[in-house]
């Protein structure tokens, strides 16, 4: 498989991991969804930079920025996501 296509799918397969985790973790806050989705988001991305940089970059043998430029990079959907996902449920909730 070209490396192009396993980068894709990869990146598929974790936003939709991504979406279901955080509608399950937004099922359980009651409020400040902003505030959780900026937290778990931010530290969702750190864990995955964390792991990457102690097991990832060993093993393709390649610096920091050029593995950031590669793959890093798209790590930064995650609190994009989880605060937007929070964003709309502030204004949902503020609404009824």
């Amino acid at each position: 498989m070209p490396y192009a296509t396993f980068k894709s799918a990869i990146m598929v397969v974790g936003v939709i991991t991504g979406c279901y985790l955080l509608y399950r973790y937004f099922n359980y806050a009651d409020n400040d969804f902003i505030g959780n989705g900026v937290v778990v988001g931010l530290s969702w991305f750190a864990i995955n930079i964390i792991l990457d940089t102690i097991i990832l970059i060993p093993i393709m043998k390649t610096s920091f920025i050029e593995y950031f430029m590669s793959i890093g990079l798209s790590y930064i959907s995650i609190p994009v996501i989880s605060i937007t996902m929070g964003y709309l449920l502030d204004k949902k909730v503020k609404k009824i």
